[in-house]
């Protein structure tokens, strides 16, 4: 399908802006949707030909038709409908996929061929420093050899691991394969050449730049650190992928502020929740960015948000402002922020106390969804007959209830049920139930269906 030809013109939707009120100087843009005093919006053309707006300040985003429909409150439905004769593709999203992501890093002196003729560093020496060993070489440029030999294709980035005071502990080689496929090589320097391994104590990335920054920002990968490092932020990740975080040294960080960046993806979240325990664990004030609020595809990162906003006209500068602002929208992960959730679900009817049909009782007291409450009270106090009243009650409430005696057994206690609901007190005593036989078991028959589900 084609687009719209209004989608394809940028001045259609330029004027759509202005009519809403928009500011425009040249490609920033201050939106007419919220109180936009510094631009921070931008237009740009996908890879489908169509013009679309973008706000990195609110969530207004979209075509023509969609600022249309935003500045007359009309739905869009109605807009798409006027232009439906020769309409054929209404409001695409942002195009996601193909970002390069390419990141120039320094390569260690002496190790490889930094002619710019030579698109892969040459290896000086065919020859591994051991030839039964296929994992030590006497030269990066080996293994750059090896590499090309068997995958084809190039050096994307060879990130570098110190300590501290610049020692050397390992690098991580990123290639990119002649077929498209990320090849990721941990490489350690021996005594007597390199080794295509993890060393086995693993330190944080870029750690010199750590030590005197109070926040530092944390992502899932070196590539992404490095982009947000080249604006000035103090950042790191762990090596080994998103499932080895455990495996690094976080002590360097303790007592920071660190702000973690996952992927939008399921490895991205348990990334960043294992990262946050370790780092709680080390006294760090954790905040994690959503990044659902960045209008970011699944498996998209930090690396397509900043390609965007560069899609959409911003310069380097904006971009920096923007990622302040991201950085300043991070969720905290401490004991305040669940009181703040707590009382926003309250607000939003989520999160109910549970009433025990006791008008006294929940005065007293609220059971709150997810809370552990403690019923105490001296030996025959009917602390036991109480809350399997309470767990009638919740069972014909159709809240799950589940009861652990220790003491009698399941008809024991599904008589005293049977008691409360029936109103025959002495069904739980065995000599009247002998003498009321016929009376018991018609109780019994009649509640029969509340004894069959209450008591699975």
């Amino acid at each position: 399908m084609t687009p719209h030809k209004k989608q394809t013109l940028k001045a259609e939707l330029i004027g759509e802006l202005e009519a809403a009120g928009a500011v425009v100087q040249g490609g920033k843009i201050r939106c007419p949707f919220h109180d936009d005093r510094t631009p921070s919006a931008g237009v740009f053309q996908g890879q489908d030909g169509i013009w679309r707006y973008k706000c990195h300040g609110c969530p207004a985003k979209g075509d023509v038709f969609d600022v249309q429909a935003k500045r007359t409150g009309r739905p869009l439905a109605e807009i798409l409908k006027e232009h439906r004769n020769d309409l054929s593709e209404n409001s695409p999203k942002l195009p996601t996929g193909g970002v390069d992501k390419t990141q120039v890093c320094v390569l260690p002196t002496g190790d490889v061929d930094k002619s710019e003729n030579s698109e892969l560093p040459t290896r000086k020496n065919g020859n591994s420093t051991n030839a039964s060993s296929k994992t030590q070489f006497k030269s990066i440029n080996d293994i750059y050899g090896i590499m090309q030999d068997k995958h084809g294709g190039k050096l994307e980035a060879l990130h570098e691991y110190t300590t501290t005071t610049g020692e050397h502990v390992q690098y991580v080689i990123r290639w990119r394969g002649q077929d498209g496929k990320k090849q990721i090589w941990p490489c350690v320097k021996t005594a007597t050449g390199y080794e295509l391994r993890f060393p086995e104590s693993r330190a944080l990335y870029r750690l010199p730049t750590l030590a005197d920054a109070k926040t530092v920002i944390a992502t899932e990968g070196e590539l992404k650190a490095d982009i947000l490092a080249g604006y000035g932020f103090p950042c790191t990740t762990s090596s080994g992928g998103s499932k080895a975080a455990g495996r690094t040294d976080w002590r360097p960080l303790a007592g920071k502020n660190v702000i973690l960046w996952p992927d939008y993806d399921t490895p991205g979240k348990g990334y960043a929740d294992g990262v946050k325990r370790i780092l709680e664990g080390l006294g760090c004030r954790v905040k994690i960015i959503d990044p659902s609020e960045l209008d970011l595809a699944e498996s998209e990162d930090a690396a397509d948000y900043i390609h965007q906003l560069r899609n959409a006209g911003f310069i380097e500068l904006e971009i920096k402002e923007n990622l302040t602002r991201v950085f300043s929208k991070a969720k905290s992960t401490g004991p305040g922020q669940e009181v703040v959730s707590v009382l926003s679900a309250i607000g939003a009817g989520q999160y109910e106390p549970i009433e025990t049909g006791f008008p006294t009782l929940d005065d007293a007291m609220q059971i709150l969804p997810g809370s552990l409450n403690l019923f105490c009270g001296s030996p025959g106090s009917s602390k036991s007959l109480l809350m399997l009243q309470l767990a009638a009650a919740w069972h014909k409430q159709k809240i799950k209830t589940a009861i652990f005696e220790l003491e009698k057994d399941r008809v024991f206690h599904l008589r005293r049920a049977l008691a409360q609901e029936s109103g025959f007190a002495m069904l739980t005593n065995n000599r009247w139930t002998k003498d009321n036989a016929e009376r018991a078991q018609a109780a019994a028959f009649e509640h029969l269906e509340f004894l069959d589900s209450f008591g699975r």
